[in-house]
């Protein structure tokens, strides 16, 4: 466990280098935007407007500002956008450095954010994650206000810049990295990341590792579970990469990280390319600082037209995919229409079968109806010639009438047994016992109703 001490130690050694630091940045800040406005401004194809010092606030609503350069386009044409990230070790550095790289880039036909975030000690390297990560969401909710093309979203960053783009890239799709660096990512989503002059390594024991670390890492530098995500080669950061273009020199003091990185991007089978100059005279981060000279506009071509190139490859596979869920979408629907045709075959076969039933039961009915109406027939006319003979006879006298109307009754029930007796007969015929012929009609029946169970 830390001593009490060891911990007033460390706070004071990161004040004592704060201020050291402070003072040397503005020192060279002033010598590098002073020579930047010495410099010849490039033909361009598009006039630009810029936007200097748009403030903002943070998720712990800590002051902000970037600036912004549009490219003047036709009216309604949609332009791709580009966020850039400014470098200086993390403990220094400023969007101004910046400027003239944006403008350069919109003078390309991009829209440029410049974004900042605040610097070590002030604020550990987890808390300027989360400054780059709150800039990338205001960006994202200002770009309703432009007309941009959102299949065409790029982030560039130079040096201290290009580790904490390579963290908020990474931490989009990483729960665990997000857990371990303790706050949420951007929602913004980039096609490709331009990372120049990265300062990818900052636990090693040289320059960056055993000087500068423990002003960025602040009280971060004893959370093992954070540390341990600081090795950029691990999988949690590369496999969450989008494709990465990756630009150094001869002349840059951290051109090894850049060899190694790019290296662990291949091993990893991650998408991405280098571009390597071997002159001395190419110092760090030489794109961003001098984006005026000859190399420097010759890499950011290249860069530019790799950057498109993948944004080609992504459309491409997402019109695919999309073209494979319309597909299986009418096929789908193909399959409910062929469902619905077979359920009405079924319903009208159900129909069908219910009606012969009630057919067959109607013509049974009417044949009973005629049996019974030719028995009364035959009693009325046998009642009529007995009313004939009796009104011939005397009264009170036995009559062979009354024999005659004895014996016709009993025929016309011996008739009306027979005939009942041939009905049982043809019924039974009709419903013979089971296993038999006969119970196909039943069948035809329940079976359609059997078939409408969703099971």
């Amino acid at each position: 466990m830390m001593k009490r001490h060891d911990g007033l130690r460390s706070t004071l050694k990161r004040e004592v280098n704060r201020v050291v630091l402070e003072n040397f940045q503005g020192r060279m800040l002033k010598k590098a935007i002073h020579q930047m406005e010495e410099e010849k401004a490039p033909d361009l194809p598009y006039e630009v407007e810029e936007s200097l010092n748009n403030p903002y606030m943070n998720r712990e609503e800590v002051a902000l500002a970037m600036d912004i350069f549009k490219p003047k386009t036709e009216g309604g044409k949609e332009v791709p956008v580009i966020v850039i990230i400014h470098g200086g070790g993390l403990v220094m550095g400023d969007r101004k450095i910046s400027r003239r790289f944006g403008k350069i880039l919109a003078g390309h036909g991009y829209l440029v954010f410049s974004i900042e975030y605040r610097l070590a000690p002030r604020a550990n390297c987890a808390q300027q994650l989360d400054d780059v990560c709150a800039g990338m969401d205001i960006i994202g909710r200002e770009l309703v206000n432009y007309d941009v093309d959102f299949s065409r979203t790029y982030l560039v960053a130079e040096s201290a810049g290009a580790y904490l783009a390579t963290y908020v890239t990474a931490m989009r799709g990483s729960e665990k990295l997000q857990k371990a660096i303790g706050y949420q990512p951007s929602k913004m989503v980039f096609k490709a990341v331009g990372l120049v002059s990265g300062m990818f390594y900052t636990e090693k024991r040289d320059l960056i590792g055993l000087i500068l670390a423990d002003q960025f890492y602040g009280d971060k530098v004893y959370d093992k579970s954070f540390l341990k995500y600081m090795d950029p080669e691990n999988p949690e950061i590369l496999d969450n990469l989008p494709p990465a273009y990756l630009i150094t020199s001869r002349g840059d003091f951290l051109n090894n990280y850049t060899l190694m990185f790019h290296d662990a991007l291949k091993k990893a089978g991650k998408k991405t390319h280098l571009l390597y100059y071997g002159d001395k005279d190419l110092l760090h981060a030489f794109v961003f600082a001098r984006p005026t000279l000859e190399k420097s506009e010759e890499a950011l071509n290249k860069m530019l037209d790799w950057f498109e190139a993948e944004a080609l490859i992504a459309r491409k596979k997402a019109e695919e995919k999309g073209n494979e869920l319309k597909a299986a979408a009418e096929e789908a629907k193909t399959g409910d229409t062929a469902d619905k045709a077979e359920q009405e075959v079924k319903t009208e076969a159900t129909d069908k079968a219910e009606q012969e039933v009630k057919t067959g039961a109607v013509t049974d009915t009417a044949e009973e109806t005629k049996t019974e109406a030719a028995t009364d027939t035959a009693e009325q006319e046998v009642k009529t010639g007995v009313a004939a003979v009796t009104a011939e006879q005397e009264p009170g006298t036995e009559t062979i009438a009354d024999n005659v109307l004895d014996e016709s009754k009993t025929e016309a029930a011996a008739g009306t047994d027979e005939k009942k007796t041939a009905k049982k007969t043809k019924t039974t015929a009709k419903t013979p016992a089971k296993g038999g012929r006969g119970k196909k009609k039943e069948s035809e029946k329940t079976e359609p109703e059997q078939s409408e169970d969703p099971a």
